[in-house]
Order: C-alpha cells, then structure tokens, then sequence
C-alpha cells in the first residue's frame, strides 16, 4: 500500500474509489448501503474536521492542515462553500431537490419509529435557503457519532436519514434523502476537494477519480 500524501484530498479519494470498484459487488450481496456509510464515514468527516474550526473556540484540527499554505485554498474554498446555498452549486448543482429533506425533530421522539418523527416521504423542505454548512454539520454528526435511521419499503432501504443532536437544545437536526442521492452528493463532495490546488503528489492519487468522473 502506497503512503497517504495528504487526508483532505488523497484520502477521501482513494475511498470513493473503493466505492466504485466494490459497488456492484456490494449491491449483488445487499451490501451497498452499508459499503456507502462506511466509505462516508471516512471521505466525508476526516477532510472536514482538518479544514474546519471546531468547537466553540474554532480551533483548527491538531494536524495544523487548515494554515499549511498548500492548503490555503482548499481552505478558503471550503469556507466559501460553506456558505452557499446547497441547491444549485457545487454539491448540488441542480435546483430540484429530489429526495432530500431536511428539517427537525424533538429529540424524545429519536426513540420511536422513524416513520413516526421523519419528514414524509416525497415532501421536501429543502429550500434555496438552505445552506451547506447546515447539511454537511449535520450529516458530519450522525456519522460521527452513529445517529442514523432507515426507512423501509419492500424490504429495502428507501431512504438514509442523518440526525444531529446538539447538546444544549431539545431539537434535533435531520438530512434525510434516498441512498441514490446520497451518493451523488458523496461523489460531489470528493469532486469538490479535488477540484482545488493541491500538493502535486495528491494530483497523482486524484487522477483515477477525476478520469472516472
């Protein structure tokens, strides 16, 4: 195995990479749900957490990443992203939301079914307000820390709902979309931290992905 050149662009590469080349292995087992959150799990939240200012006192990741001057732009582009409205940029590039939902949930209710509390199917309260840094935390916090519900319909997984639930607040944060739409937004979110100037070794691991896109 070939040495990581950098976590905020190499590495969630190299794993939507391994969604691609197992995806059709994983879906011929029933697997590609589970193969997608796992792949999530890592090309989502590490190039998050080293580009950030966490906590309330924002402080940059221990890596110190965040103030490298090869990252300074990958920095500003993060920040500028989040910032924009989710629909029709990057991320998102179309204005129709399709299956995804965002929205709240008291937290008393997470204990029942999630057909009880979760948004209905088909009815989006995704607006052009919406920004991504409300979508990204949010789903950046289920994964962390292991606040995700499914929704069945004929014995499949019709829809991934991602729970955020702050500490201070009886209300918690939901993303909700299809596994279909998920992905998209995974694969943008990787396109997204390729597209900026990077190390050139980290150019090398991007090409596959790029060429693949």
């Amino acid at each position: 195995m070939t040495a990581y050149r950098n976590f905020i662009v190499g590495f969630p590469v190299r794993c939507t990479e391994i969604l691609t080349t197992f995806y059709d292995v994983a879906k011929a087992n029933d697997r590609e749900v589970t193969l997608m959150l796992a792949v999530a799990a890592a090309a989502l939240i590490v190039p998050f957490e080293r580009l950030r200012l966490s906590g309330r006192k924002k402080k940059p990741h221990a890596s110190g990443d965040r103030d490298r001057p090869e990252f300074s732009k990958a920095k500003q582009c993060f920040e500028n992203l989040l910032c924009q409205p989710f629909l029709g940029l990057a991320l998102w590039p179309s204005d129709d939301p399709g299956s995804w939902q965002y929205g709240d949930v008291k937290k008393n209710r997470l204990t029942e079914d999630p057909d009880q509390w979760a948004p209905p199917d088909g009815e989006s309260c995704v607006t052009d307000k919406l920004l991504c840094r409300k979508l990204l935390t949010t789903i950046r916090n289920a994964l962390a820390h292991g606040n995700i519900w499914v929704t069945p319909l004929e014995g499949q997984i019709s829809r991934l709902i991602f729970v955020s639930v702050p500490e201070d607040s009886q209300t918690a944060n939901l993303a909700a979309a299809t596994p279909e739409d998920f992905r998209v937004l995974l694969e943008s979110w990787v396109r997204f931290l390729a597209a900026n100037e990077i190390p050139m070794g980290a150019v090398e691991e991007s090409e596959h992905f790029a060429a693949a896109a």
